[in-house]
């Protein structure tokens, strides 16, 4: 193996990625402006859709090729590093209020979705494609009821005729926007291919096992969107987006990741992964939510307890994972 050449290709897709987000950015906010939608909405929909495609790609594709575990793990991951590090450095770095109308509906979502994987976990032992019909079943409810919520809003008749005239009258503008969102998650996709089989190669060049590489390089490699399409939303202060881009991508990452990967292959949930990473993940989202909700906003605090976590999390994986989950295991059983 080239490390030269393979290195190059890992800063090659950083680079794609970080213009990508830019231009993702921009062009979702301002079609969310001309379309009149929150920018939460925008963020939890199509902003959070555009970044989970290569948790979508990596995972399908692993399940397809009979590596369900490691779709998995690459999902589950995703959301714990979405909430862990990306929404904890957003809490540090910035004083993040929250519309509570928008926050709501969507944060119980997640954690009663959250939940529904776990349950489903724990009494089959697998993700079976029932199951994943269920998660992916679920999602759709989760959708349709969102544009339902969206459409019957108590919006003033005045607002929406000066809407659509806006609307019918920057049509071609609104088209370049849309092509341009287009091309920004191209690059994303892209960029974060070329970063993950680029860094895969590196691991296995510095010898790092491929389950650790499953639940940590490419869980990171995959997010990277959403880590900087969050932090490019939170610079040009639109914190919304960025809480909604997390909400939606980690409600995504199960309804739509892990569906998609139980229905094209069923998942076995080793007693591992039931007592620990998925305890980590409802731990997460609960903080997260519960937070979120009952401050209508984060803390300072809030985003060093969320990396703190994830910290203790890796320190589990590669120091003491199977002495600590053998400790967690017997606490759960008991």
């Amino acid at each position: 193996m080239d490390i030269y050449l393979t290195s190059f290709l890992f800063i090659i897709g950083l680079l794609l990625i970080l213009k990508g987000g830019d231009i993702f950015i921009d062009s979702a906010v301002l079609i969310a402006g001309k379309l009149g939608v929150s920018h939460t909405i925008i963020g939890a929909t199509i902003v959070s859709l555009g970044t989970t495609l290569p948790e979508v790609a990596t995972s399908f594709n692993a399940a397809l090729k009979g590596q369900s575990q490691f779709a998995l793990g690459n999902a589950i991951g995703s959301i714990n590093f979405n909430t862990g590090i990306i929404l904890g450095i957003l809490i540090i770095l910035s004083n993040i209020r929250i519309k509570r109308t928008d926050f709501q509906f969507r944060g119980i979502s997640l954690l009663l979705l959250t939940f529904l994987l776990y349950i489903l976990s724990y009494f089959g032992k697998q993700l079976s494609t029932n199951d994943g019909l269920i998660l992916l079943a679920v999602l759709l409810g989760y959708v349709c009821f969102s544009i339902w919520v969206y459409r019957n809003g108590k919006e003033d008749l005045v607002e929406k005729e000066k809407e659509i005239s806006e609307k019918a009258q920057n049509k071609h503008y609104l088209t370049k926007e849309i092509l341009l969102l287009t091309f920004g998650i191209i690059m994303l996709a892209t960029g974060a291919n070329l970063l993950l089989e680029n860094g895969v190669k590196i691991a296995d060049f510095l010898g790092i096992p491929s389950y650790i590489i499953s639940l940590t390089m490419v869980a990171v490699g995959t997010s990277l969107p959403e880590l900087v399409t969050s932090i490019i939303a939170m610079l040009k202060k639109h914190h919304s987006l960025s809480i909604g881009n997390i909400l939606g991508a980690n409600i995504l990452n199960i309804g739509l990741v892990i569906a998609l990967s139980a229905i094209a292959n069923p998942i076995e949930i080793t007693s591992s992964i039931l007592s620990f990473d998925l305890i980590i993940t409802i731990i997460f989202v609960s903080i997260f939510i519960l937070f979120g909700l009952y401050y209508q906003g984060f803390k300072k605090y809030h985003g060093v307890l969320l990396i703190s976590v994830y910290l203790f999390y890796l320190f589990c994986i590669y120091v003491g994972l199977d002495q600590i989950r053998m400790v967690i295991a017997c606490l759960t059983a008991n």
